[in-house]
């Protein structure tokens, strides 16, 4: 997670996710120098997250379960208030695992969010 812990790297491994891109525009799109560049692909490259083809770069497979559990964060992050009202609902002892388990399915439109937490029940 080192390699992606800051906003610049952060925006780098995004927009590699997204389409195999050259160094020249990832260099432009980010507005990163050349050297700036060359030491992040590197470091990611290093790690297994990233590969470059045919002078593009391209995520690995360990790279896209990396990016996977990232968008699955972010979209955590965005629910923040409906987890936390879940979270509420579960402090309740009063509260069955059916009850749970609907409150989940009306609050929640992410499916791997809701596998999460639905997981948890059976």
């Amino acid at each position: 997670m080192d390699a992606i812990c800051d906003t610049k790297s952060l925006k780098l491994f995004e927009a590699i996710s997204v389409k195999g891109l050259n160094s020249q525009d990832l260099s432009v799109q980010l507005n990163l120098s050349r050297k700036e560049l060359y030491s992040r692909t590197s470091r990611l490259t290093k790690l297994g997250m990233v590969k470059r083809k045919n002078k593009k770069h391209f995520l690995t497979v360990f790279g896209k379960i990396v990016y996977d559990g990232h968008i699955t964060i972010k979209k955590a992050a965005e629910n923040d208030y409906k987890l936390r009202a879940i979270d509420s609902m579960d402090l309740s002892s009063d509260i069955t695992k059916y009850e749970r388990s609907k409150l989940i399915e009306s609050l929640l439109d992410d499916k791997k969010i809701k596998e999460i937490l639905l997981r948890d029940l059976s």
